[in-house]
């Protein structure tokens, strides 16, 4: 008998060595339920150890992609810049920082055509904008 049933049991009142004779079947069907819910429980916890391992290890490897690409953008030779769908900056290379005298620290995160500034001495729309939004007039 499962030690879940039998802890019921006792915890009932009832000794499962004296259990009447008709409740026999009920009690060996409840005993095997709770063994393959058991045997589930375990191998979900199996799945989900599993899971949670190679949902760390595809982090590591997005961050490390991540990292590098960041590098690349910094040192890339042309003024580069990227903006999110938000239009937040999202990168602002050392090309960029020498021709706008703006460095990345300022702009980084920030919206509202701010990167229009350096450019126009005021936040205006600009191609990236038209990319994100082509309602935009030219």
């Amino acid at each position: 008998m499962h030690r879940l049933l039998t802890r019921q049991l006792r915890d009932l009142g009832l000794s499962p060595d004296a259990l009447d004779p008709q409740l026999a079947p009920l009690a060996e069907a409840v005993s095997t339920a709770y063994s393959h819910l058991e045997e589930e429980i375990a191998l979900q916890a199996q799945a989900l150890r599993l899971a949670t391992q190679e949902l760390a290890e595809q982090s590591q490897r997005l961050s490390e992609a991540q990292e590098r690409l960041s590098r690349i953008i910094e040192f890339l030779p042309d003024p580069t810049m990227v903006i999110d769908h938000e239009g937040r900056v999202q990168a602002w290379n050392r090309a960029m920082e020498a021709i706008t005298r703006v460095p990345a620290v300022e702009i980084l995160g920030k919206a509202g055509r701010c990167y229009a500034v350096p450019f126009y001495g005021y936040a205006r729309p600009m191609l990236v904008d038209v990319l994100l939004d082509p309602s935009l007039p030219e």
